[in-house]
């Protein structure tokens, strides 16, 4: 991999190749390379199912296939993780006394002052489990505070371990879904540690979308909701727009003590803001009825399979938003095949891929302060970004994409007013009506994305070496991706871009959110040498890739 360039997808690959053809001494010989982590038990769960043996479920398997936001747990919690389902923590503490989930109250008392510097302020202690921090905290001067688990055992035992030492606590069965219990602007902070993390094992976005309404909900204005979790992707849940607070994260390095190895886990201190209140109620209708349709077509994704890589869920977003009628997995856009696009752009006047160009304007005007610079839109779409680009001053705008339906509108729409701007039916891997060095600024929105889908090794590096050859020397490639592992690809031995990477916000219709990125990539002055010199030997390699997958279907 060190050798492709292509470090930052190892893992994704070798899990990816492991899920598909299982070997056991692959497995085993990874686990002596410096920088891989192999769960106990994961050879011999794999020796179980390659070829030839029957096939058993991996013990360490996530529930509906998800991946465990905890990594590295003690073999004995290393099966059965339904960590969403009630039964599981009914009979987990029914076996347990106690048991301290990723944080001990040390970690987390200076964060806790910070976050209630009074200790009479009201607390609430989410998904309390057997935990022991919420008594240390007692201890420590903090008697109000009010417990909730949605086990009845963990409470039953909690009530039984501290009624008696520590009256002033308060103990309840409840859902942390919804907390109805409690009224609005009834506590000064609420303690999450790792209660987000189970509760997105379920597969169910509409939860994690009403736990966190929930927990806004009770929360004074100012008041703060201090979440420790063991998933760092879990904090965008935070940016969801049903939601205002002022986020600080925090990283916690300190060994948790139920860890083999150290996990990337963190707080975050979140301030409710005095917008809180109403934004919550404008946005939460929204944010549900996409939750709930984003859960439907997610449902229809196959367990192990490719659709369950990060761009497929991006996609997946994208489907909810629009409220596209999914009922089967052969639904699903072919984003990669010319004809889907025909269909769909023969069906829509305009739509607006991932970002609006007021999103990217400053960026766009960083790559090229010149007006007058060459700009290339690959994979243009019916997109109004051309458009807003010439109007704003950039009059050399050449739009391309494999659609013929799609140049034909822009064409017709732009044809009379934008008498400049050029608009051509081509493939993205074959950019041969543009000489070497042509363009000033390529822009990507969105187009690496569905050519990725097309699950095309080749066509993926003659995209890319496409892009390379028509820039300038200094020229820019702006790609703008939903796919946080797309990235890697700018790294392929072929190409030779210094990349900045910009994590942005954009609209997902209804006034959702989805956060993606953009790569500002600058053609560096030995680009044209290194994909002279490269490019034939990757593209061989591509091709046999591609070859040996078709094979194996």
């Amino acid at each position: 991999f060190k050798a492709m360039g292509c470090d930052g997808a190892a893992v994704q690959v070798l899990q990816e190749g492991l899920a598909a053809h299982p070997s056991s001494d692959l497995l085993r010989k990874l686990a002596g390379v410096a920088g891989f982590a192999v769960m106990p038990g994961a050879v011999e769960a794999v020796a179980a199912i390659e070829p030839g043996q029957p096939r058993v479920t991996p013990p360490a398997a996530p529930p509906e296939g998800r991946r465990l936001p905890i990594a590295g747990l003690e073999a004995s919690h290393s099966s059965d993780h339904a960590f969403g389902d009630k039964s599981y923590w009914d009979n987990r503490f029914s076996a347990e006394e106690t048991d301290e989930w990723i944080s001990d109250y040390s970690e987390l008392r200076d964060l806790i002052a910070r976050a209630c510097p009074n200790k009479a302020s009201r607390i609430l202690n989410l998904g309390c489990g057997i935990s022991r921090i919420c008594e240390k905290m007692y201890d420590d001067g903090y008697e109000n505070i009010v417990n909730v688990d949605i086990s009845p055992v963990a409470i039953d035992k909690m009530r039984g371990r501290n009624e008696q030492q520590r009256p002033r606590m308060e103990w309840h069965v409840a859902d942390a879904t919804t907390l109805s219990f409690f009224g609005d602007g009834s506590f000064d902070m609420v303690l999450d540690k790792s209660t987000l993390d189970a509760i997105s094992c379920a597969m169910q976005t509409t939860l994690v979308v009403q736990m966190l309404a929930a927990v806004s909900r009770i929360l004074k204005v100012g008041g703060s909701y201090l979440l420790v979790t063991l998933d760092p992707t879990n904090t965008d849940f935070l940016t969801m727009p049903h939601l205002a607070y002022d986020v600080e994260n925090v990283s916690l390095s300190d060994l948790p003590r139920n860890l083999r190895a150290k996990s990337n886990h963190r707080a975050c201190l979140c301030k409710k803001l005095p917008a809180a209140d109403g934004n919550l109620k404008a946005k939460l209708p929204g944010m549900l009825a996409w939750a709930t349709r984003f859960d439907q077509c997610q449902r229809l994704v196959p367990k192990q399979s490719e659709m369950g890589t990060p761009i497929v869920q991006q996609l997946l977003m994208m489907l909810a938003a629009d409220s596209c009628a999914v009922s089967s997995v052969e639904d699903l856009p072919s984003y990669g095949e010319c004809a889907y696009w025909d269909r769909r752009f023969s069906e829509e006047g305009h739509y607006e891929w991932i970002a609006e160009y007021s999103e990217l304007q400053a960026l766009i005007a960083r790559a090229c302060p010149e007006k007058t610079s060459r700009i290339l839109m690959l994979g243009s779409g019916t997109s109004r970004l051309p458009e807003q680009l010439y109007d704003d001053g950039y009059r050399e705008v050449v739009n391309v994409d494999i659609s013929q339906v799609a140049i034909d509108k822009m064409k017709s729409r732009n044809d009379q007013l934008r008498s400049g701007m050029e608009s051509h039916v081509a493939s993205v891997a074959d950019l041969s009506r543009f000489r070497d060095g042509h363009f000033d600024l390529v822009i990507d929105k969105g187009t690496l994305d569905s050519v990725a889908c097309a699950r095309q090794n080749l066509l993926v590096v003659d995209m890319l070496a496409e892009v390379s050859r028509v820039l300038k020397e200094g020229g820019a490639y702006l790609l703008v991706t939903v796919d946080p592992t797309n990235p890697d690809f700018l790294k392929m031995p072929h190409l030779s871009f210094d990349v900045e990477t910009v994590p942005i916000h954009g609209a997902l219709g209804m006034g959702l959110f989805m956060k993606h990125c953009a790569c500002l990539c600058r053609c560096r002055p030995n680009a044209g040498e290194v994909l002279h010199r490269e490019l034939p030997r990757l593209r061989e390699a591509a091709a046999r890739l591609d070859e040996e997958e078709s094979r194996r279907g």
